[in-house]
């Protein structure tokens, strides 16, 4: 069946998809330069290369096309959770006039009236005000989109139409890009950007506990590049250090909890067991609150009598640590 021409809306709306060879691609470039990619310029990429070189032949990834994106263009009068990925216009100030680009984002945030959203090719968020209940407004924001479209329709140059075909069927190409990456095990997702697993550094047991150590330490959850940092010896420079950081925090769930979002992580350290009675001393002092009595002082060892009204106080694994000797 003959393809449409790229130039077309219909190649994008009923032909176009992620092939073999685009997420080949995606991972030569990875390999050559050792960094990670976010959507926005993966997608771009991609629609660049069709304009430039036409229609891909190589056979899709995924199966058909069903029509429900996975990531979807910013609509105020939508219905948004945190974590949905959403194409938005971002404004630049130009020579004093205001221009908009497409960008990938992720919904971090909600608020009455306003959704916040971190652009990841920006390194910033953006913040967008819901008019779900102004329908001069909301018109307002789709002629601003259409008028988008219509100034970059039939443009000469390239990046002017590869931001057309993003403002006009961003669905369909972010959201295949994103389901594509997601179903192939040889990439790897962080805070909006992609990255290849084979190119991780293993971190050693050493690396590992040290940092697990340095972490209990602190009492508010981290970003994993917080936590590069760290590391020591240190990690190699870049995204493969933090990525081969990533992979190591995900893979030690008894040492590190996330207590920020999938897609986003904050890390801290899972403070180990208490030691049972028999090995147990007190680190600190501990009160009785009906009698202020002092139960335990620094430095005492437990009885089984002791231990079981510190655990019925809920003051056992605040107060007690290993003892030197058993």
């Amino acid at each position: 069946m003959p393809v449409s021409d790229v130039y077309s809306d219909t190649y994008w709306t009923q032909e176009f998809d992620i092939t073999e060879a685009d997420l080949e691609r995606i991972a030569r470039r990875m390999r050559e330069n050792r960094r990670a990619y976010d959507l926005t310029e993966l997608a771009k990429r991609i629609v660049r290369g069709r304009l430039q070189y036409g229609p891909e032949l190589s056979p899709a990834v995924l199966t058909a096309w069903t029509g429900d994106p996975s990531v979807r263009l910013w609509d105020p009068a939508g219905e948004w959770a945190v974590g949905d990925r959403v194409i938005v216009a971002v404004s630049f100030l130009q020579e004093g006039s205001t221009t908009h680009e497409p960008f990938v984002g992720e919904i971090t945030a909600i608020k009455a009236g306003t959704v916040t959203v971190r652009i990841d090719a920006l390194g910033e968020s953006r913040t967008y005000v819901t008019y779900a209940e102004d329908a001069v407004q909301l018109q307002r924001w789709r002629k601003t989109v259409e008028d988008l479209v219509r100034s970059r329709q039939g443009a000469k140059d390239v990046e002017s139409q590869v931001e057309y075909v993003l403002f006009n069927h961003g669905e369909r190409i972010v959201s295949r890009l994103l389901d594509a990456l997601q179903a192939d095990e040889r990439f790897l997702s962080l805070e909006g950007h992609w990255f290849l697993r084979e190119l991780l550094a293993p971190l050693s047991e050493a690396q590992i506990e040290s940092l697990f150590r340095e972490m209990l330490q602190r009492t508010e959850p981290a970003p994993t590049a917080d936590l590069v940092p760290l590391v020591d010896p240190p990690l190699p420079a870049g995204d493969v250090g933090l990525f081969s950081l990533y992979a190591a925090l995900r893979s030690q769930p008894e040492r590190f909890e996330n207590a920020g979002t999938p897609t986003r992580p904050l890390w801290r350290a899972v403070p180990p067991p208490p030691p049972p009675p028999e090995r147990a001393v007190a680190a600190y002092y501990a009160y009785d609150p009906d009698t202020y009595e002092i139960l335990i002082e620094p430095g005492q060892r437990l009885t089984q009598r002791l231990a079981q009204r510190l655990q019925e106080l809920g003051l056992y694994e605040a107060v007690v640590t290993a003892a030197d000797e058993p």
